[in-house]
């Protein structure tokens, strides 16, 4: 892409972001925007666009918005992210134990094999 291309791909960007900044304002934190986002939200806000975001973030109305805390956001993504690695991690491990318990028992001679599948295949008895 040319210059020219990219320019317009990163002015783009850019209103999209102070777009969106202004909208999303309220919800992260309790300071007054600064002017130009107070400008570019009285904008932003009359198109259909602009409406259907400030609905979906919960920002129509400004004085009624309770600002997101993001340390409580943050933590909970990072307990999902934990749970999410650990059942990964439990996952690889069960993976390998059974490759390794699969390699040893192909390792055994004829009547090992059989002794052990007699062993796992045969029925529990009743107390």
């Amino acid at each position: 892409m040319g210059p020219i291309a990219n320019f317009i791909i990163a002015l783009v960007v850019a209103g999209v972001t102070i777009a969106g900044g202004s909208l999303a304002w309220p919800r992260l934190t309790n300071q007054p925007p600064p002017k130009l986002l107070k400008e570019v939200r009285s904008v932003v806000i009359k198109t259909q666009v602009g409406e259907q975001t400030a609905n979906v973030l919960g920002v129509t109305d400004e004085k009624n918005v309770k600002p997101i805390n993001l340390g409580t956001v943050a933590a909970g993504a990072l307990g999902e992210v934990k749970t999410a690695v650990q059942n990964r991690v439990q996952a690889i491990i069960v993976g390998n134990a059974v490759n390794q318990l699969h390699q040893q028992f192909e390792k055994l001679s004829p009547a090992q094999k059989t002794q052990i599948q007699e062993i796992i295949c045969q029925p529990l008895e009743k107390k």
